[in-house]
């Protein structure tokens, strides 16, 4: 195991968050991915709990949250690069943003990204990066974890209009944000607040540079490429894919 072991699920934008944290930071680690339902044996190895991601800091030291690793990476980086500015407002403004963005768009994303999918396309997202054995366990495991999610995270046409409309009003109040030609959400340089809202909307837009398992545009059910169209076309959207091609595809 590397000095830095990260246990990630493709298809999670938490997990997306944490990867590109750790890009961010310059360091070398090592990333296990994981399937959604096959994950806590790995898990139960490095003595974390039952969600990913999780992160082994010198084989002793064990993260266990998204938000955790963010402000792990944090420490480790000099004053002039920190993620959470030092000035207390701005700091504070950064941290209540991640907080609304964990709560408020992130559970919406996984419901858009998941609701239309047919079992093969699950199937494939899943897989992505995935050990050959667990892709293999999967598939025939895959009836059950797909329909449970849907019954777990209530996966239905109406739910996921109205996370189609709350995604759409996170959009808006971004918009907003970035009045003006701004180049980030919160100061001059890049924070916290850019890396955690582009790490979920990455998904939601269907991002080629995104780091973990996104939808391809182009075999995306209708439905959702109706909405990232759409998405892609407001300030928000565009933010995130300058985000992405400047920031996250040179360190992939």
């Amino acid at each position: 195991m590397s000095n830095l072991y990260l246990v990630t699920m493709g298809p999670s934008p938490f997990s997306e968050k944490a990867r590109w944290s750790l890009d961010l930071l310059g360091r070398s680690y090592t990333e296990e991915r994981c399937i959604p339902g096959l994950h806590r044996p790995a898990l139960k190895r490095i003595h974390a709990g039952t969600t990913c991601p999780a992160l082994v800091v010198n084989k002793k030291d064990v993260l266990t949250d998204s938000s955790d690793i963010l402000r792990w990476v944090d420490s480790q980086l000099p004053a002039h690069q920190k993620l959470f500015p030092d000035d207390p407002i701005q700091g504070s403004v950064v941290k209540d943003f991640c907080q609304r963005c964990d709560v408020k768009l992130a559970p919406e994303i996984i419901a858009f990204v998941q609701t239309y999918l047919t079992r093969a396309q699950f199937v494939e997202l899943c897989s992505k990066g995935a050990a050959e054995d667990q892709v293999k366990k999967f598939r025939w495991m895959s009836f059950f974890i797909h329909f449970g999610l849907k019954s777990k995270l209530k996966l239905n046409p109406s739910n996921f209009k109205m996370s189609v409309k709350r995604i759409g009003q996170f959009f808006e109040s971004v918009d907003h944000l970035l009045h003006g030609g701004k180049n980030y959400l919160y100061g001059d340089r890049i924070t916290a607040a850019d890396i955690v809202f582009a790490s979920y909307a990455g998904a939601a837009l269907c991002l080629p540079e995104y780091g973990g398992a996104a939808l391809n545009f182009q075999d995306a059910p209708d439905e959702v490429r109706e909405e990232v169209k759409r998405w892609r076309e407001t300030a928000a959207g565009k933010f995130v894919q300058s985000l992405y091609k400047d920031w996250r595809k040179r360190r992939l």
